[in-house]
């Protein structure tokens, strides 16, 4: 039985591990519970750990898990495995763990631009939702709840600031909350 709190973590894999190293099971742990920024260095060690022909296997399945944990955040950015594969039969574990690295970097980068444009767009639908209500409240006391809870529902369909800002003039300008509710239901 492995307990898989016993992993330690550490970037360059099982060093200070109570868990056998070298072992699939401890290494597949390994690759589930490490942090995401630490994942290429743990894959490029599982590469190097279970290298031989005979693991080939073993290593398409390590670089799935992987690939699959990156799909979860976003797109994945990893190379093809057959790269990976023919870095490691070269022999050069510190390239493999550089080019994956730069493919994790790129991942990462992506979900960060992705995060803020998300980011943004809440802040502005917000911002217009705000503006929304308080076009409603002026309504409410200028022409009476009736037509206030009218106009929400005509307001809605306005997306561009400048929409509403005109229906902010019009409370002003109108006289009835009928002739408000008209100009709205035109634009």
């Amino acid at each position: 039985m492995l307990d898989e709190s016993a992993w330690s973590g550490d970037y360059g894999g099982l060093l200070r591990s109570r868990l056998p190293s070298g072992n699939r099971i401890t290494t597949l742990i390994s690759l589930e519970t490490g942090r995401r920024e630490a994942l290429a260095g743990l894959l490029a060690a599982a590469f190097e750990r279970h290298g031989g022909n005979d693991e080939a296997g073993v290593r398409e399945g390590f670089y799935a898990r992987v690939e699959d944990r990156l799909r979860r955040y976003g797109s994945v950015g990893l190379p093809p495995l057959a790269e990976l594969e023919r870095t490691l039969a070269e022999r050069r574990g510190g390239e493999m763990a550089t080019l994956l690295d730069a493919s994790v970097r790129a991942w990462r980068d992506e979900l960060v631009e992705q995060g803020q444009a998300q980011g943004i767009e809440r802040g502005i639908e917000r911002g217009r939702a705000n503006e929304r209500a308080l076009l409603c409240r002026l309504a409410a006391r200028r022409f009476g709840a009736e037509t206030a809870q009218r106009l929400s529902g005509l307001l809605e369909s306005l997306k561009a600031a400048e929409e509403l800002a005109v229906v902010g003039d019009w409370i002003m300008d109108c006289e009835t909350g009928a002739d408000l509710l008209a100009r709205v239901r035109r634009r």
